[in-house]
């Protein structure tokens, strides 16, 4: 079964607030059986939602809305789907005895406006709010169902897994959906589909995308059932075609396995940072039990922080500059020594929009790596802005370092 989603506020469409809800309920949806093809964002406007909803409608087997059903004037979904029915205004006694309740408790008054919230479409089923005091409803139409909820994604979220899908399906009894995803990092996206297409070509029924974020491609599979997917022989064969390039299962991003790694060999982790400026160590910090095998990381941002903290000679970037091979490995060796780690990385370069030279452009950075006694050093040249290039420097520090555990 088919459906579509409209996200209602004039915040949403303004790019004031991301449409989050609209994600969620695809992914719930596909879960359960349902295909979404389309999210339509409307503002505050009665005609702007009944457009929606009239095209909603022509392609899909039902509509469900978010936000519109709080108190305020630019609250306006209860009246333009009872409007566009030809339903009168109801409201929900056990929503009203909440609302009612939750004031009394706090010792504030209520007024009409509050009791707003409670309204629903005469004759529509409702959806209970757990989390919140407006209800959500479906109102069973022979062209398809219309479901709508609010748009405060907790309340939303609590609703549609055990308010919705119990409705859907009860109404149209849909096979679940099984899937998986694999993801795969230092391969262009072109590249993986060429491989992946190959693979997936003997395998009807199993619906396929990437879809890419920070040099990360996720790689995602569907299909009916449980018995009807790609098999244990599938995925072998594509952790042999991507090698140390596709992630371990189970791990979400490189630094999660990064990680995993370092605590299977035993092996610690120091870094040096001079244009990532934290962001690699944030990486590694922001996974939780990273304290195992991380020691710490300097950020040595000026000459003189590398050659105090890191134990950079003067001659190296007198010579070769700061954003060089020579000063990279000096500053994971000088790292490597202070904490004591078996393993050091280090990263310096220029991150842009300054800084740059005839002979060195904005997005060079140099990379050194500590490892066990011996070093290594790297120059790659990052595309984009300033935030791009700390990204991609980060994530290929982490890369490095992670491939170079997979073959320990």
């Amino acid at each position: 079964m088919n459906a579509a989603v409209i996200s209602t506020g004039n915040e949403i469409v303004r790019g004031l607030t991301p449409d989050t809800n609209s994600s969620f309920i695809s992914r719930l949806l596909l879960k359960h059986g349902f295909m979404v093809t389309m999210h339509i964002s409307t503002g505050d406007s009665s005609a702007d939602l009944s457009a929606a909803l009239s095209h909603a409608r022509e392609h899909s087997d039902f509509t469900v809305i978010t936000g519109g059903l709080g108190p305020t004037d630019d609250d306006i979904t209860v009246d333009t789907l009872c409007s566009l029915f030809g339903l009168e205004i109801a409201h929900d006694s056990s929503s009203i005895d909440k609302i009612k309740g939750f004031f009394a408790l706090r010792k504030r008054p209520y007024s009409e406006k509050d009791i707003k919230m409670a309204a629903v479409p005469a004759g529509a089923e409702i959806i209970e709010n757990m989390e919140g005091l407006a209800p959500g409803f479906v109102i069973h139409d022979p062209y398809g169902p219309v479901i709508a909820l609010p748009g405060v994604p907790r309340e939303m979220e609590h609703m549609m897994e055990h308010g919705v899908i119990p409705v859907l399906t009860r109404m149209f009894s849909p096979v679940p959906r099984s899937y998986k995803t694999v993801k795969i990092a230092g391969i262009k996206e072109s590249e993986i589909n060429s491989r992946v297409s190959g693979l997936v070509s003997g395998h009807d029924g199993v619906e396929w995308g990437i879809c890419v974020n920070g040099g990360i491609a996720e790689v995602s599979f569907s299909w009916d059932g449980e018995e009807n997917g790609p098999g244990t022989a599938f995925f072998d064969d594509m952790a042999g075609l991507f090698s140390h390039s596709m992630l371990l299962q189970g791990c979400e991003s490189p630094e999660q396995e990064l990680l995993l790694l370092l605590g299977r060999t035993g092996l610690t982790l120091s870094v040096a940072e001079s244009c990532t400026g934290g962001l690699l160590s944030k990486r590694i910090t922001d996974i939780p039990g990273s304290s195992e095998s991380f020691l710490g990381g300097v950020v040595a941002y000026s000459n003189s922080a590398k050659i105090i903290l890191l134990d950079v000679s003067e001659s190296s970037i007198s010579q070769s500059g700061a954003v060089s091979e020579s000063v990279a490995l000096e500053m994971a060796r000088g790292a490597a020594l202070k904490f004591g780690s078996d393993i050091a990385v280090s990263t310096t370069g220029i991150a842009g929009p300054g800084g740059a030279t005839a002979a060195k452009h904005v997005g060079t950075v140099c990379f050194g790596f500590y490892l066990r006694g011996e070093s290594r050093a790297a120059t790659e040249i990052f595309p984009g802005g300033r935030d791009s290039v700390r990204r991609y420097s980060s994530l290929y520090a982490i890369e490095y370092i992670r491939r170079y555990l997979r073959a320990f």
